[in-house]
This record gives structure tokens, sequence and C-alpha cells, in this order.
């Protein structure tokens, strides 16, 4: 069965379609598929239709080595960046020499041809492009290309693209988490309780790794080179409208086309275990609620409404949301 239309393109402007479902007890679920890139008016139209009563399980990745109210208080890129790196090695010093010199042999001894190819490419790309992109490959290096630089890059988007990011435009620190319908739903490092036992496994797995840690990892990495290639891409374009359509674009076949080779290309960290974490949190609230939402990317929806689908739920409306319009620059 065809997934259903999540995200649409009409060349002209990239609108999001909130898909509605019931079932035979009459029990509702919202998907509102989330754009991490569009404009401020959409960004609030979305925030205003979950409201403060209906309970919404919600999308806020918590990276437990980097702080959260150090980056989430940053409003520029240039903020972001500073915050990223300071709070990055406040946390990599405080492991140690050991710690260093295992994760630099891991990286060095796992690192395969072809990653190691597509490093090679990135890099050259990146110093032919802007002095703002050398900096963001900058950190990606000294941060073995860790996730969070897919953020950052995001913001990098935003202001090629005279666009918002989602993270700096919601305010979840002192609206949302102030609503008592918003229940989180995402992965939160921050939380592990046991961090010196934590230390010492990880040191462990870096050692003796398990194939499925290095093929985690090399996904990761590919990962954050393709999005600075991308990056590239739109640092190349003549001007704002264009870059918008090629987003619109990417984002159309991400979820299409291509959508099943992204989902297994993509670290399990972004979207399978975080689809797991929503249905589970779905089927929590379900038994308390006869009405709820799930505020989530985009990307998480075709898999999340497949779960709903065999839990005997059926579409019966939608509504839908200009992202942003390809020409207001």
């Amino acid at each position: 069965m065809e997934s259903s239309v999540f995200l649409s393109f009409d060349e002209s402007k990239l609108v999001s379609h909130i898909k509605i479902y019931e079932n035979h007890l009459k029990q509702k679920i919202h998907l509102i598929p989330v754009c991490h890139i569009g404009t401020k008016e959409y960004f609030q139209n979305i925030v205003a239709y979950v409201g403060e009563e209906i309970p919404c399980i919600y999308e806020n990745l918590k990276f437990g080595s980097i702080d959260d109210k150090s980056y989430k208080s940053s409003k520029t890129l240039d903020d972001l960046i500073e915050s990223y790196y300071e709070s990055y090695y406040q946390s990599y010093d405080k492991h140690g020499q050991e710690y260093k010199s295992l994760l630099k042999n891991f990286y060095k001894k796992y690192t395969s041809k072809e990653v190691k190819k597509l490093h090679k490419l990135v890099r050259k790309e990146v110093f032919k492009s802007s002095n703002k992109i050398i900096q963001i490959f900058d950190l990606c290096e000294k941060t073995n290309f860790n996730l969070f630089n897919t953020y950052v890059l995001q913001v990098y988007w935003c202001e090629m693209l005279g666009l918002e990011h989602q993270m700096m435009t919601i305010d979840y620190e002192n609206d949302i988490l102030n609503r008592n319908n918003w229940c989180h739903g995402d992965l939160d490092f921050s939380k592990i309780k046991d961090k010196t036992n934590l230390e010492e496994k990880i040191k462990q797995i870096l050692i003796n790794p398990t194939q499925q840690l290095i093929n985690e990892s090399e996904k990761e990495r590919t990962m954050v080179m393709g999005t600075l290639l991308v990056t590239i891409n739109f640092y190349r374009m003549d001007n704002c409208s264009q870059r918008r359509r090629e987003l619109a674009t990417l984002l159309i076949e991400n979820m299409t086309t291509i959508f099943q080779d992204f989902e297994n290309s993509s670290p399990e960290i972004v979207l399978k275990t975080r689809n797991t974490i929503v249905e589970k949190g779905i089927s929590i609230l379900l038994e308390e609620f006869n009405e709820i939402m799930v505020f989530y990317g985009a990307m998480h929806m075709i898999s999340i409404e497949r779960f709903l689908l065999n839990e005997g739920f059926k579409l019966i409306s939608e509504e839908s949301f200009e992202v942003f319009n390809v020409d207001n620059s």
C-alpha cells in the first residue's frame, strides 16, 4: 500500500499535509508532518493547530554530549557554532586522553575506503566554496562528523534560503515545556544516570566494536558529508528562489522515489529507533485519551502511518499548511 502524501510541491509552494485517522472505537490521531525549515508563519500555524488541550507527542532529540540550554538559546548560526564547539570540547576533555586515543584509533582502523574517498571529495569541494562552509567543515572534522552537525548545516541553509529553523523559531524552553498536553517522545541522552559506568562501556566498545556499531558510524559520517555536499550545491546557486526550489524537490524525492534507500542508509537513530518510541507513546496515550497528535519530522510519517493502519486506523480527513513559497524571498 502506498503511503499518504505528507508533503507536496507544485513548483511554487511546498505544502505540509496533516492527516487525521480514526479507528473503530472512534479514537482519532493527527499526524503532523513537520518540515524543519520553513517560514515563521508556518511554525506558528502548526503550533497553533496543536493548541494546549489534545495530548501531542513531539520530536526534540536531546544530545547528551551537547548542552541543550546552550544551543537552544542560540539565535544565529555563529552563536550556534560557538556554543557547539564550547559544549563539545568540555564534554570531550572530561573523558581524558585514553578515550581520545581510543576514538582516534577507532576511526583510523574502521573507516572504509568508500567513506575515506567521500571525505576526500567533500574536502576538495568545501575548499572551493565559502568561508562559512569551510568553518562548518572544520567543525565536522573535529567532532568526527557527529550527527549534530546536520542541524548546524540546516541552520546555514536557513540563512541561504531566507527561512527559519524549527528549533530556533518554536520556543520549546519557555513555551512548549510549559504546555501540559505536549509530551516529549524522542531520545534523551542527557537522562543517562550511570555516566561513569557508561564511559567504561564506551571505551570497551571502541576497543572491540561490533559490526553493527561500525556500520552505524559509517552511516552517520556519510549522512553528514552528504549534507555538506547539498550545502555546497545551495551555495553555488544564483538566488534564494532557486535554492528553495531545490530544497523542496529534495524533500519530495526523499519521501517518495528514494525513501526506502534513505531509510536503509540512515543511522537507525535517525528514523527507526525514534519511530519505535513514537509508536510506543501512541499506544500508551490511547489507553487514556480518545484523541492525540504526533508532531514529528515529515520523514517519520511514512512508517508511523504504516503502524496506524496496521492497528486498524483509517484516514478520514486532512489539513494543509504552506511551508514556504519559492518566490517569497
